[in-house]
């Protein structure tokens, strides 16, 4: 057998002429200092914003949000960004570091010719090594850049998940406030007609005028006009929430949202403000 390593070593240099941008100092006049009366601490608070519906002890809500999160198309699609602001980081990083290639072959000969060897072996390895530094910091520029634009995209994508969770949960209870507004105009309808027929009966017996009658029948007309109005702020949140959740409006309807139900009511560690 007959084996045969090679290694070569080999160096590139390579340069560009970037320089990080400079910017003239600010005058003094513009470094002064606001009057301390002009600024005030912002509230701390001891709740995670990811998760701040999860104060209001609603697990239909806590269910809600999470569905809209993992489910909503605008959320996967700032994800991908993501992963692709995180595959050009990689990249830029890589192009920093030394390059090594390695190689392998391997043959079997029969060799005829005088002196008859027979069948010979022949193996062979090489290692090539590369490295191109980054003299004038052209790259280290680009790996600047690509990091503050992962950053950026991180950023987006928790911008949007708060933004959707907040939209998500005032959509829920606006739907369970117009759905508590639509229990109690239907029971004052009730009311009213049941008041309607009463005074119908007094006026037959003579113990009633017509006009209270009419009065009674203007108030419940009244109600009556206020019900589709609540009924269809109730069709217009459910619609909301199924364009949140990426859902049809007749799949809404699996979380029990059609179902009246309280409306949730903040507990004290609800912060006041999100970071």
């Amino acid at each position: 057998y007959k084996i045969l390593l090679a290694l070569a070593a080999s160096g590139t240099l390579a340069a560009c002429a970037v320089q990080p941008a400079s910017h003239a100092d600010l005058p003094s006049t513009v470094q002064s200092i606001a009057p301390t009366n002009w600024s005030v601490d912002a509230p701390q608070d001891n709740v995670d914003a990811a998760a701040w519906w999860e104060q209001f002890g609603d697990p239909v809500l806590h269910e809600l949000v999470s569905s809209v999160l993992s489910q909503n198309l605008d959320v996967q699609a700032a994800l991908e960004r993501v992963k692709q602001a995180q595959a050009v980081t990689t990249q830029r990083r890589a192009v920093l570091l030394p390059e090594l290639d390695a190689s392998a072959t391997a043959a079997d000969t029969r060799q005829n010719t005088p002196p008859r060897l027979g069948y010979v072996r022949q193996a062979g390895f090489g290692v090539t090594l590369g490295w191109t530094p980054d003299v004038f910091g052209g790259e280290r520029l680009e790996l600047l850049a690509a990091q503050a634009q992962l950053t950026g995209r991180e950023h987006d994508v928790d911008a949007l998940r708060l933004a959707l969770a907040a939209n998500t949960a005032s959509a829920y209870v606006d739907l369970r406030w117009a759905q508590s507004e639509q229990k109690i105009l239907r029971d004052n309808i009730a009311i009213r007609e049941r008041a309607l027929r009463l005074t119908q009966e007094r006026m037959q017996y003579g113990l009633s005028p017509r006009l209270d009658v009419t009065r009674a029948q203007n108030q419940l007309s009244e109600l009556q006009a206020r019900l589709p109005r609540a009924d269809a702020t109730i069709e217009h949140q459910l619609s909301l929430i199924a364009v949140y959740s990426g859902r049809t409006p007749e799949s809404v309807d699996t979380l029990v949202l059609a179902t009246p139900a309280a409306i949730p009511t903040p507990s004290n560690a609800v912060p006041q403000m999100l970071p």
